[in-house]
């Protein structure tokens, strides 16, 4: 029952919002203060209220500024000089309501309002000692949706979506290399969106489901030369699901067709492309958690308005993408003894990708181009365990590690052929740990990335070195008056590590966070 454009995705997170629940009273309110290094201060309010039985509603809001001027340390051969990041400021605030309706046993509605907007400073790259930057950046962001669910009966069931997006992005860059001494971006987009899905079950392992989305979007900007472009996009998926007790097949098709005009310049051709996929899951053993999984997906992506028409940051001529994704991959889940609770996870993958549209990131302005041919080839692990180790104690352990070897098969002639592309690590590994006591609950997490490279070509000049960053968290729940409290307290990059994201950008050293939720 997913829509169309989630069956078009290559990789997809869906994220639901939590529907309040109610015990003995028909509100709820949960308060939260976070404070920190930098300057960091942000509260947030959630506040819900159940109307009737049937009705409720959230109420959710945020505010967070920092200062954000960490220090960190440039070294220049035998130099090493101190230094503090400037313009590195943020205020933002955040709002959003959320309505449930239950209409009768077979039918729901709920609705989301949510509102966003933030001024922040944009840091230059510290380059032959100069990090001035005077560069400004102001977002705002509105969306309102709704989702519309009804069980027509027991073979029959519908969902229905409707939302519309406003996205406005406010930039300025004070310098005398502009003409007026000011450069001002102003990029105004707004979407229009609808989807429907109807699924059908004949029997109780199979299942089908039609899903047809259709989106308009719009952009303008200040620029004299803005081609002013309208897309409309529709998107149709068709899929089918068979599940026993040991297979899981399932198989989708998605029909893309997209059509764009604009007032000034060349209009872009119309894009057109069908992309099946199959994915496979089998239980190995009958009785025991082992499951062999495979897949084979196509998909289409095609460049945004951003990827297109933002000033110095678009390419008018970027293509769209096509890729070709297979992956081999295996899930054991097992309880070795009681208490423990142990998943594994191994994926091998390959995936052929023509025209990758790749991001080179700088702060505000990205360069994006087409990588006519990338390979990319790797290898996923995940590990879970839960330990209840006695009624007081337990451990719980997550650990991933991936290995990726993404690299350009566009022309043996250049120099970057069979060179990983920029800013993707082969390797990243993840591990966080949490020990539950009645005292305190411990948690510890750790990120690792590989090298990576700025550019196409491969070479020292453009590399960037490995970093791991650690961290540790306390934390105390208790209950006072029916009222539930829980303090928290963070060290991040335990270890000063100085590393770099993009390069020239400094990231920050050591720094601490504590907070405190009170749930009533």
């Amino acid at each position: 029952m997913q829509s169309a454009r989630h069956y078009a995705a290559a990789g997809l997170l869906i994220i639901n919002t939590e529907k309040p629940s109610f015990d003995n009273r028909n509100w709820h309110l949960t308060a939260n203060v976070r404070g920190g290094s930098f300057g960091l201060f942000s509260p947030t309010i959630r506040f819900a209220h159940k109307i009737s039985e049937s009705t409720s509603f959230d109420i959710n809001t945020s505010l967070t500024r920092a200062d954000g001027n960490y220090p960190y340390t440039l070294k220049n051969i035998s130099e090493t000089i101190k230094a503090e990041r400037k313009n590195t400021d943020v205020f933002s605030t955040q709002a959003e309501a959320n309505i449930y309706h239950v209409i009768s046993r077979n039918s729901d509605i709920n609705a989301k309002v949510y509102y966003y907007s933030s001024e922040r400073g944009l840091p230059g790259g510290v380059i032959l000692y100069n990090d001035d930057s005077k560069e400004r950046l102001w977002d705002d962001n509105i969306f309102a949706q709704s989702m519309y669910r009804l069980k027509i009966n027991n073979k029959w069931k519908l969902q229905a979506r409707a939302k519309y997006t406003f996205a406005k992005s406010h930039y300025e860059d004070t310098n005398v290399k502009y003409p007026d001494g000011k450069q001002t971006d102003i990029n105004i987009q707004n979407e229009y969106y609808l989807s429907a899905t109807l699924g059908w079950n004949p029997t109780d392992i199979l299942s089908f489901a039609i899903a047809q989305d259709m989106f308009i979007n719009k952009l303008n900007n200040n620029l004299p030369t803005q081609p002013d472009p309208d897309r409309l996009s529709s998107l149709t998926a068709v899929s089918g699901k068979l599940k026993t007790n040991r297979w899981s097949i399932n198989a989708n098709i998605v029909a893309t067709y997209v059509k764009e005009s604009v007032d000034k310049g060349e209009t872009p051709a119309d894009r057109k492309r069908l992309s099946p996929s199959v994915a496979a899951s089998f239980r190995l053993l009958k009785d025991k958690s082992l499951f062999a999984r495979a897949m084979v997906k196509s998909t289409f992506r095609v460049p945004t308005f951003t990827d297109m028409y933002y000033l110095r940051m678009g390419n008018k001529n970027l293509k769209p993408e096509n890729a070709t994704e297979y992956n081999l991959g295996l899930t054991w889940h097992v309880k070795p003894f009681r208490g423990l609770s142990v998943e594994f996870t191994a994926d091998a993958y390959y995936n052929n990708v023509s025209d990758k549209i790749v991001a080179v990131p700088t702060t505000y302005v990205w360069k994006m181009t087409n990588f006519g041919e990338v390979h990319i080839k790797g290898v996923d692990l995940t590990l879970a365990a839960g330990w209840r180790i006695n009624s007081n104690y337990s451990l719980n352990i997550n650990g991933a590690y991936t290995l990726q070897c993404a690299v350009d098969k566009t022309d043996k002639s250049k120099e970057s052929y069979n060179n990983q592309i920029p800013y993707t690590p082969k390797h990243y590994s993840h591990l966080s740990a949490l020990l539950n006591m009645p005292l305190l609950n411990v948690g510890y997490k750790m990120s690792f990335y590989g090298e990576r490279y700025t550019m196409a070509q491969n070479t020292d000049e453009y590399r960037l070195s490995p970093y791991a960053e650690h961290s540790i968290t306390l934390t105390k729940e208790m209950d006072i008056s029916n009222i539930r409290v829980k303090l928290a307290a963070s060290l991040n990059n335990i270890f000063n590590k100085q590393y770099e994201v993009i390069q020239y950008y400094p990231m920050p050293g050591r720094n601490w966070m504590v907070s405190a939720t009170i749930d009533i």
